[in-house]
């Protein structure tokens, strides 16, 4: 997978990802990294990411979700 979690504190998921291997011909112009709440697997909330930025840091608003399972997903854009 290209999505990895560095990190973790009980209030901090540190996440990182790699551009695609195939970006459809253009520049990169944003990512979008979508994620779960530890409660499920619905991707929920999302940040969005300026195309240089590959690695973010996701607040756990509640610390009750300390040993839950989140779940990641990238989405790329480009120019086009």
């Amino acid at each position: 997978s290209h999505i990895k979690v560095i990190a973790i504190t009980l209030d901090k998921i540190k996440v990182s990802f790699k551009e695609p291997e195939n970006k459809g011909g253009c520049e990169l112009t944003k990512f979008i990294l979508y994620y779960s709440d530890g409660d499920s697997n619905l991707l929920k909330n999302s940040i969005t990411l300026n195309s240089h930025n590959l690695e973010v840091i996701i607040d756990i608003l509640n610390p009750l979700d300390v040993g839950k399972i989140f779940t990641f997903q990238v989405e790329a854009f480009n120019s086009v």
